[in-house]
């Protein structure tokens, strides 16, 4: 987590438990020639867009009060059902979840993993695919989301 990230982390922080919400992520990315800052919150009941404009404007205000303006744009929202897993909260939170992995070094022959997460512990991953158990360093790791079932 960048420094301003964990600024905004820590502005967001009260809003979140004044609001009753959770604060799932806080993201600082260019994307072509913008800066977005995107904070994501979720609620066990759900995250709805009335949700995202109170904590918007909320945290809108304290950040021009501590005056950060890295960004270009700036969006609150829900981290969605494909929701990418960053944090040890994540993993432990999705096991026994589908998930998808991109690795940044091929395994057997791989880049794409599927399977559903069984364990996640000392910065290893462990997913179940088809046909056996595969444990990931998480240091290979490129990027992992929930997998969305239809």
């Amino acid at each position: 987590m960048s420094k301003i990230e964990q600024v905004v982390w820590d502005a967001a922080r009260p809003i979140a438990q004044e609001q009753n919400v959770e604060i799932y992520d806080v993201e600082l990315k260019k994307e072509g020639t913008y800066w977005f800052l995107r904070v994501y919150i979720e609620k066990d009941e759900g995250i709805g867009l009335e949700d995202c404009e109170h904590f918007s404007r909320a945290l809108n205000e304290k950040l021009d009060a501590l005056n950060i303006t890295q960004h270009d744009f700036f969006e609150v929202s829900s981290p969605g059902l494909d929701r990418v897993l960053n944090r040890e909260k994540h993993y432990i939170d999705a096991i026994g979840k589908e998930v998808e992995i991109k690795l940044f070094r091929a395994l057997d022959g791989t880049k794409h993993l599927e399977g559903v997460l069984i364990s996640y512990l000392d910065g290893e991953l462990t997913i179940q695919g088809a046909n056996q158990s595969i444990t990931i360093p998480k240091d290979n790791v490129a990027l992992t989301k929930l997998k969305i079932a239809f």
